[in-house]
């Protein structure tokens, strides 16, 4: 049973296609998993004066449809088993109608904010009713392809006030804006997000720097990588259709 919100697709929300910023669509997945945590009595800020925050790890995203401008949307959250280290978490949008939208896939890290300490899953301390999954065979744990070759940087993105949220780094969703910036703008805007992998790998912080680079793959995919101070920052993996 998935824990469901409901919110309007915003005119600031959207793209040059009338269509939902990616990044929004992670925004309103992470506002949803806030007000599910808060509906149990534990929402981020408890939490976080306790020595424990949840921070994105990785996120799989299947669009079916992207929602347009004014679109009222329905966003449902579910927390599934961990394994090893990760807590996981599954994502629908559905219209007002019962379309699905989005599905998605979520893997958290449960964290320190004072030490970064990976804190394991046994060591949370308030009880959680996780579920079945409910998306197999639409969207999983998708992998990455391993060493990855890329050109040199073609967009540098400094990291400024705006980017940064409490945990005092990058808040994930910028990432959706630095994955589709990433892109030629006429693939950007000739075609519509069919799936997107982005995988958080190193906290970028105010005052740095994140450089991106990306190669077509042999499938038509766009493999992204952006790194700061020579170090992995995000990759992300984007497929695009007509």
């Amino acid at each position: 049973m998935y824990f469901t919100t409901e919110t309007i697709a915003s005119y600031y929300d959207c793209d040059i296609n009338n269509r939902l910023k990616l990044s929004a669509v992670m925004k309103y997945m992470q506002q949803t998993s806030s007000e599910h945590l808060e509906s149990l009595g534990f929402g981020p800020e408890k939490l976080y004066s306790e020595n424990m925050v949840f921070l994105l790890s990785k996120e799989c995203v299947k669009i079916h449809r992207m929602p347009v401008c004014s679109e009222r949307v329905l966003v449902g959250t579910a927390p599934l088993t961990p394994k090893g280290p990760r807590f996981y978490r599954e994502f629908v949008m559905d219209s007002s109608e019962g379309e699905r939208l989005v599905s998605a896939m979520t893997l958290w890290i449960l964290v320190d904010p004072v030490t970064r300490r990976i804190l394991r899953p046994a060591s949370f301390p308030y009880p959680i009713d996780f579920q079945e999954p409910g998306l197999k065979g639409i969207i999983g744990d998708i992998p990455l392809p391993k060493g990855m070759e890329t050109g040199p940087p073609t967009l540098t993105i400094p990291v400024r006030y705006s980017h940064i949220d409490v945990n005092g780094h990058v808040n994930n969703t910028f990432y959706g804006d630095f994955t589709m910036d990433a892109l030629p703008a006429e693939l950007a805007t000739g075609h519509s997000l069919d799936t997107v992998v982005i995988s958080f790998q190193n906290e970028a912080r105010l005052g740095e720097a994140v450089e991106i680079a990306s190669t077509v793959l042999p499938g038509g995919e766009t493999y992204i990588k952006g790194l700061h101070g020579g170090t992995a920052c995000f990759e992300a993996m984007v497929s695009l259709r007509n």
